[in-house]
């Protein structure tokens, strides 16, 4: 049987952005207490708060037409878990500066956890930025750092009002070994092993450590280069996770 999509006492987190005519999400997830319940409601009170720590801490760093439209709750504890989009207004940006470009480009926040291992470390790329927010040299300015970490915190303080931990989450894996088998001219073969993976079982660990590791803007690296549909008309078939 193949290793489950469920992850185990996780909640996933989607931040849904509106770039101009552009689309952006954010991945995020969450350890969950036992008993807690994803629903309309739980998704409602914790978009709000999310919205709030966004309109406090990042629009300041957006133009007036980035927005975080939706944020989307979903059960990872059950296969196939309906997402639950929040129900208020888009919270938008504030600055009327015009937006840097490409629209890919974003300041990396990187989230640590009790563990060492790239599975147990997650990223999340922040949209919007400004011209303002550039001092050349492909650096962002120490503001746009404060304001980075200040909303990342502010989304903990959000998860914790709702009984849930921001964490990183780690999908189960099957044990596999990859053999490349050579055919010698009389007719005898030889084995060598190419890879092993070992299995792994699916967890969330809690955030430890909220870090900038540098002021450098960095640019997601995806297929459509941060260019989709904005989330009212949203298609997960061309949506960008940026995290």
């Amino acid at each position: 049987m193949p290793a489950s999509s469920t992850i185990p006492n996780c909640v996933q987190v989607r931040l849904l952005w509106a770039l101009g005519t552009n689309g952006a999400v954010n991945v995020l997830n969450a350890v969950a207490p036992g008993g807690f319940v994803v629903n309309q409601s739980t998704a409602n009170t914790l978009g709000a708060a999310i919205k709030g720590a966004y309109t406090t801490n990042w629009a300041p760093r957006n133009n007036t037409t980035v927005a975080l439209v939706r944020v989307g709750l979903r059960d990872r504890r059950v296969p196939n878990g309906t997402e639950f989009l929040d129900q208020g207004a888009a919270a938008a940006g504030t600055n009327a500066t015009d937006v840097l470009l490409p629209v890919q480009d974003a300041f990396l926040i990187t989230l640590r956890t009790a563990f060492s291992g790239k599975s147990f470390r997650g990223r999340i790329y922040l949209p919007g930025l400004t011209e303002a927010e550039n001092i050349g040299g492909g650096n962002a300015n120490t503001t746009t750092e404060t304001s980075a970490l200040a909303f990342i915190t502010g989304i903990q303080s959000a998860m914790t009002a709702s009984t849930l931990t921001l964490g990183v989450a780690s999908r189960g894996a099957d044990a596999a070994v990859a053999i490349l088998t050579t055919t010698h001219q009389d007719g005898s073969t030889t084995d060598k092993t190419l890879y092993r993976i070992r299995d792994k079982s699916a967890q969330i660990n809690a955030v430890t450590v909220v870090q900038s590791r540098n002021l450098a803007i960095e640019t997601q690296r995806r297929r459509n280069n941060g260019r989709g549909p904005v989330p009212t008309v949203f298609n997960p078939g061309t949506e960008l996770h940026v995290a």
